[in-house]
């Protein structure tokens, strides 16, 4: 009998009936025939279902009822009997055990391991323990203990003996000096948090054995550990923990003394000076013969060179004087002067120096003028950019990490430089394949004792310090050891002052100490919201759906049962024996590496979910409202959906079915359809009534004409989060600044302008060979097309080619509009607010081809500046239209 057919049985014995709105018409009708069930039409399958779950009900309660005839005194119910018997048969294991390696795991570990497992099996029976050891243990290890065990056969051996064997073929031997050694060795590493220190040094000490009879090492003892794992010399430490252990006895159980590891040592350092001493005279004595020679090389050398003439300036030669040169009537073939010959030409090798240099400064205008003149305001002075290798200097008080361009980079705080800049390892990490847009400027810089420093160029960069986000200029220069510094016109922008000589001061951000008032709001557990329970209605005629869990890739097994673990310690998740709706799951890493647990609602709960909208924004309704913004925030909620609660009618509804069993959902989960609407209308509701706010989703966006106003809305969304019990991620909140992404747009105080990763991306695109990239590249062009002035007009040609009949041509007109696009999208200049109190310019323009239309605010100064640009490409039948229409 297969798998199948016996779970079935086991759920007719048990009069269960919710397994039979998981099956397909054909196993129904299959069941039915096994258990001779008439059914009066199996074309109706919901018929079909009717029958059955009465036959299973009908035949549970007889079944009751006999046994309840047998035994009067009805001691135990005979369903109940059985159904405890059933689940005891299928019950899944609790756990799983993993092939045994020696190079992952240590066998103690191992064991220990094996033992739970046992226990939370309740597996006591000793064959039985044995078995489960040499099941789990690997194909591999089996084939050792068989060896261990021979002649007699594994399972004739005793649970303990196999554990004693092993032990002493996979066990390891100890040496306690070496593990306190590396006990007091052990510091915190680089990117190394204070739990994992904490975790690592207990494990350590694990090996130590730090007991005694009254719990202490003996004072003696620790000072020989301590002065054991303070030698230098790694190779004395190894001799002194072997000779440790060779004095370890009965009569000695400590081993080796303090003063016998210091006698040991002392004569071994005695020993090494004496071979120094002799070494040395040795190299001393190398050291005279070599000068000796030296010096008589020297002699001859310089008499040598006494005796050779100058290189003669007409050729270059040096046997024979200027006067008596063969070519001093020739003419140099470069310069045409008398005289010389093109290989000593002066004028030439001037010109090829200056080629030379254009070439090092990698072509860009960063000094075009070749003189030597320059003006007062072009020449900055820098102070101390090159610093010797050699030099040991504690920059850590005045180092700061900043992002350029998303990099990571290490500036030296510097109030003696006027410009930031960075050196040429940096420049070849920030751009290492393409150069950046140059800055015509004219700069020369100079170090410490007016020493010439070689510049690349000047560019704009994306620099990003904690919650500032600015564009600002940076130096490039042609050193390779010397520091990044960053400078004093960095110094406004991001917040630095300088305070005494080595301490580098940066001002507090206000919303920073706003959100300090409000200590719940970055508690890590998330404990769900306070108020109603969300309810999801079902359509009327919705049944329940039951689907197995799915399985899950071997190297995400653990992950998942973790995330699955944590979620049920945060009271997300209730386990749960039956349910009548069960929802596969998936299991998502995050970029971060955790994991993320997706409901796959789609083939259960979504379609069944009773139809509602609440709309989002669009981002030309998100923009809007941020208008006249002078400061900035955003606050991002959280794992957003699992900080509301669902009530209990709804958790049953989304119970989801893993490997680890099935689990009511009491809060929103990823995946269901309505979340995005629900979380929507939900945040909508607490924060309603505060003016200068966007809501999309889990981001809030405040803005202020002052900063007055700002901190005021700032701090009423953030109490009525803390009252709603709501949790923030503060890596992804920005607190007042002005600057600020938003659904792909740079928000700022003077307007609105497209991110410049964005532009970057479209401006490194490659010219489309197919439709299907056209359409990808044309896409990225109308997501920002506002910034783009007649973009339908440019963009026809390529519009063209997305017809239905129209072959695929890429010609110079196609080529020209694709270049085009790009130059008007990344030379757009910023947009601006729209003002109520500013009037209205519209002005409008069609073409054959195309209409398109420019808004804008008229100034005092009679200036217009655009808000935004608007056009459209007409189709077919559009363009038979008269012009003016």
């Amino acid at each position: 009998m297969s798998e199948e057919w016996t779970e079935i049985k086991a759920h007719v014995a048990t009069g269960k009936t919710s397994w039979i709105y998981s099956l397909s018409k054909n196993k129904l009708v299959e069941i039915c025939d096994y258990y001779n069930i008439k059914v009066k039409s199996t074309a109706d399958i919901d018929e079909i279902r009717k029958t059955l779950a009465e036959f299973v009900k009908e035949r549970a309660e007889k079944e009751k009822q006999k046994i309840t005839e047998k035994n009067p005194e009805n001691i135990a119910p005979s369903a109940s009997k059985i159904e405890a018997a059933l689940d005891d048969v299928m019950a899944p294991n609790i756990g799983k055990l993993i092939e045994f390696e020696s190079e992952k795991q240590t066998w103690e570990d191992y064991i220990e391991q094996l033992e739970f497992y046992l226990e939370a099996n309740n597996i006591s029976n000793e064959s039985k323990k044995r078995a489960t050891l040499l099941t789990a243990i690997g194909a591999k290890n089996y084939a050792i203990i068989k060896s261990l065990c021979s002649p007699t056969a594994p399972k004739d051996v005793t649970y303990q003996d196999i554990l004693d064997k092993c032990k002493s073929y996979f066990g390891q031997n100890l040496n306690e000096l070496l593990a306190r050694v590396h006990f007091h060795k052990r510091i915190q590493r680089e990117n190394e948090t204070l739990k994992e220190f904490v975790r690592e040094i207990r494990k350590l000490a694990l090996d130590c054995k730090f007991t005694g009879p009254d719990g202490q090492l003996p004072l003696n003892i620790m000072l020989r550990d301590r002065f054991v794992a303070g030698i230098r010399n790694e190779e004395m430490q190894r001799y002194l923990c072997q000779r440790h252990e060779e004095s370890i006895s009965d009569t000695n159980p400590d081993g080796l003394t303090l003063e016998k590891a210091l006698e040991i040592a002392c004569n071994a350092e005695s020993a090494e000076q004496q071979q120094k001493i002799f070494k040395q005279s040795e190299s001393e004595v190398i050291q005279n013969v070599t000068q000796n020679t030296t010096n008589k090389q020297t002699n001859k050398k310089n008499t040598k060179q006494r005796q050779t003439r100058d290189p003669c300036y007409r050729c270059g030669y040096t046997n024979h004087s200027q006067d008596k040169c063969f070519y001093k009537n020739e003419k140099c073939s470069y310069c045409e002067k008398v005289g010389h010959i093109v290989r000593v030409c002066k004028i030439k090798q001037r010109s090829n120096e200056k080629q030379t240099k254009i070439k090092q400064a990698q072509t860009h205008p960063i000094n075009e003028d070749s003189s030597d003149e320059s003006d007062d305001d072009n020449i900055l002075a820098c102070n101390a950019i090159v610093q010797s290798l050699q030099e040991k200097r504690n920059d850590d008080e005045y180092v700061v990490q900043i992002e350029i361009n998303s990099k990571l980079c290490k500036f030296e705080v510097d109030n003696g430089a006027h410009l930031s800049l960075i050196n040429k390892q940096t420049y070849e990490k920030i751009w290492p394949k393409k150069e950046p847009t140059w800055l015509k400027k004219r700069i020369k810089l100079y170090g410490y004792g007016k020493k010439p420093l070689q510049v690349i160029g000047a560019t704009n960069v994306l620099v990003r310090h904690r919650q500032i986000k600015k564009l600002l200029p940076i130096v490039v220069t042609n050193e390779t050891h010397g520091p990044n510094l960053l400078g004093r016109n960095w110094f406004a922008e991001l917040g630095i002052t300088m305070t005494g000589i080595h301490k580098v001061s940066e001002k507090e951000n206000n919303g920073n100490n706003i959100l300090k008032k409000f200590p719940s709001l970055t508690l890590k557990t998330l404990e769900g919201h306070k108020g109603t329970p969300i309810h999801i209605e079902l359509k009327d005629n919705a049944h329940p759906k039951f689907f197995k869990a799915r399985r899950i890739p071997y190297g995400l097994q653990e992950a998942a049962m973790d995330a699955l673990k944590s979620m049920v310690q945060q009271k997300m998740l209730t386990p749960v024996n039956q349910s009548d709706w069960a929802t596969p799951v998936l299991f998502v890493r995050k970029p971060n590496g955790k994991i993320r647990v997706v409901g796959d609602y789609k083939s259960t709960v979504n379609p069944e979910i009773r139809k509602s909208e609440y709309p989002l924004p669009t981002v030309e309704e998100a923009l809007a409202t941020l208008n006249g913004g002078e400061y900035f925030s955003q606050v991002d909620l959280r794992d957003a959906y699992k900080q509301l609660c669902v009530d209990e009618e709804t958790s049953k509804i989304l119970t989801i079915s893993t490997p680890g069993g099935l689990f009511n959902v009491n809060r929103l989960l990823d995946g269901i359809a309505a979340a995005p609407r629900i979380f929507q209308k939900f945040m909508t509701t607490i924060l309603s009534g505060i003016h200068g706010i966007q809501i999309y989703l889990d981001n809030v966006k405040i803005q202020g004409k002052t900063l007055d106003e700002h901190n005021q809305r700032l701090t009423e969304v953030l109490k009525r989060l803390q009252d709603s019990n709501l949790r923030i991620n503060v890596k992804k909140s920005i607190f007042s600044v002005k600057s600020m992404e938003f659904l792909g747009h740079q928000i700022s105080t003077e307007g609105i302008q497209p991110l410049e990763n964005k532009v970057t991306a479209i401006r490194e695109m490659k010219a489309p060979t197919n439709k299907r990239e056209l359409q990808v590249f044309l896409g990225g062009i109308n997501f920002y097309a506002r910034f783009i002035q007649n973009r339908a007009t440019i963009a026809e040609p390529l519009h063209r080619l997305l017809d239905a009949d129209a072959e695929w041509k890429w010609s110079k007109q196609e080529k020209n509009a694709f270049k085009e696009l790009k130059n008007q999208l990344i030379g757009s200049g910023i947009l601006i607010h729209f003002d109520d109190n500013l009037p209205i310019v519209l002005s409008a323009d069609a073409s054959p081809i195309g209409i398109g239309a420019v808004l804008a605010h008229k100034f005092t100064d009679q200036t217009e500046k655009p808000i935004a640009y608007f056009s459209k490409t007409l189709n077919k039948t559009q363009r038979q239209y008269a012009q003016l229409d």
